[in-house]
């Protein structure tokens, strides 16, 4: 059985290193979440984003702007009935890297998602992980 501990104090949007995706991914499923992932490898910015959710899990709702990208992923979050989800979106670090506005954007459309649904009863977390000094080891 896993340690779980390392999810006691979650925040809304969490640091993990790229390196711990595998145990990650064995914590959060062990603790009943529903995990959603994002490889990030081909995301730089927002256009690369949007592809990319499209193409991996918002069934090719290819978004053009901000607010329909957050409309989708906001119906996707809805559309299940599981009470813990996480988005755990890997290889982060590539958008520090003059695509710092669209990552703060993401973020917080995130976490607009994240307090919309807890209001209903469901937890949404989201895990960036990167390589580098601001994605700390599990």
């Amino acid at each position: 059985m896993s340690d779980t501990s390392v999810l006691s104090n979650l925040a809304v949007v969490n640091y993990v290193n790229n390196a711990d995706l595998p145990r990650l991914i064995e914590l959060l499923a062990s603790s009943g979440y529903r995990v959603i992932q994002l490889d990030g490898e081909h995301v730089h910015d927002a256009p690369s984003l949007f592809g990319e959710a499209a193409a991996q899990f918002l069934t090719n709702r290819d978004s053009s702007n901000w607010d329909s990208f957050g409309d989708y992923l906001e119906n996707f979050v809805w559309s299940f009935d599981d009470k813990f989800i996480a988005l755990v979106w890997s290889h982060v670090e590539q958008m520090l890297e003059g695509s710092l506005g669209d990552l703060i954007t993401a973020a917080g459309i995130l976490t607009g998602i994240s307090r919309g649904v807890y209001q209903e009863g469901t937890v949404f977390v989201t895990f960036l992980l990167g390589d580098g000094p601001n994605f700390p080891r599990l």
